[in-house]
């Protein structure tokens, strides 16, 4: 949001973040949920784009009980943050719909997004800022694109600005999520090197995030640390 520049996110607006997954190939030899997908797209996307080519998977986002939804969170949401101070400030809810690149899934939720701190809304985002932003979404992605998982510390532990991070791996009939520390962030730091030329430490990189957004993102959560 930062990067384009428009925080005007109504609950029942224009525009929704797009997730375009598909199939990991060859597939993960360990069967990890984390590494089933690779991001293809992301992007977000006006309403206007999609009605009026006639595509379908955006379509439930604007149905009168999805927008009475996000409208209900939102004042929620509203009423609860400002009634409490120092707590950061909402920008919106977006509407977050995923699909399956090929075929008919696709499922639908929202984002609650939240202004950076100290951040005047319509003020103009520095180039700089633009530029580490778009190193931490690439990051992000990579993450993603490399079956691991990102889950944030506690809000206490001030030890590293990176957030924990590591893989689901079979334990029993579940998922569990296991750290990879001693090997992902090496790693990670290596195709950021080498794909977009990034010399920067992961470290560096993340404390970009905790700069803009001190308190986090309540309300958004985090992955789980087992599943079926």
């Amino acid at each position: 949001m930062m990067l384009d520049g428009n925080w005007s996110l109504p609950a029942s607006g224009e525009r929704v973040l797009l997730f375009g997954l598909v199939s990991r190939t060859p597939s993960d030899p360990d069967g990890s949920p984390s590494a089933e997908f690779t991001v293809d797209v992301h992007y977000i996307a006006t309403r206007r784009e999609y009605v009026t080519h006639g595509i379908y998977i955006v379509a439930s986002q604007w149905e009168p009980n999805a927008v009475r939804s996000r409208q209900e969170l939102e004042a929620s949401l509203r009423a609860k943050l400002e009634s409490v101070e120092g707590t950061p400030k909402l920008a919106g809810i977006l509407p977050k719909t995923t699909y399956l690149v090929g075929t008919g899934m696709v499922t639908g939720g929202s984002c609650r997004v939240y202004f950076p701190t100290g951040y005047q809304p319509g003020a103009p985002v520095d180039l700089v800022t633009k530029v580490w932003l778009k190193l931490l979404l690439n990051i992000c992605l990579e993450t993603i694109n490399m079956g691991l998982v990102l889950r944030p510390r506690d809000l206490r532990d001030r030890s590293s600005t990176l957030p924990l991070i590591g893989k689901y791996v079979q334990h029993k009939r579940k998922w569990r999520w296991q750290s990879a520390e001693e090997w992902a962030w090496k790693a990670l730091a290596k195709v950021m090197l080498e794909k977009y030329l990034c010399v920067y430490t992961p470290s560096d990189i993340f404390a970009t995030y905790h700069k803009l957004w001190q308190y986090g993102m309540p309300g958004n959560p985090a992955p789980a640390e087992e599943m079926d």
